[in-house]
């Protein structure tokens, strides 16, 4: 996994395919979009890009807990 150069809240490392939740609970995957790190939404209506907040706290990666994604 490719380091991002982002920390989350508690001062962990963000790589990119980390799973994150941010303050209002959503859950999502940090992916690479064009040319940004951009959070990719799986629990809203349709999927949606939004942008990082360092308020975000990773809480797993798609790799050893893609389960996180399915709730």
């Amino acid at each position: 996994m490719q380091f991002t150069g982002l920390i989350d809240k508690n001062g962990k490392e963000i790589y990119e395919g980390d799973i994150l939740k941010n303050h209002q609970a959503d859950v999502n995957e940090l992916v690479w979009f064009v040319d940004s790190w951009c959070l990719k939404n799986y629990h809203a209506e349709a999927l949606s890009l939004g942008q990082y907040n360092a308020s975000s706290t990773v809480i797993g990666n798609i790799y050893e807990n893609k389960d996180l994604l399915n709730y």
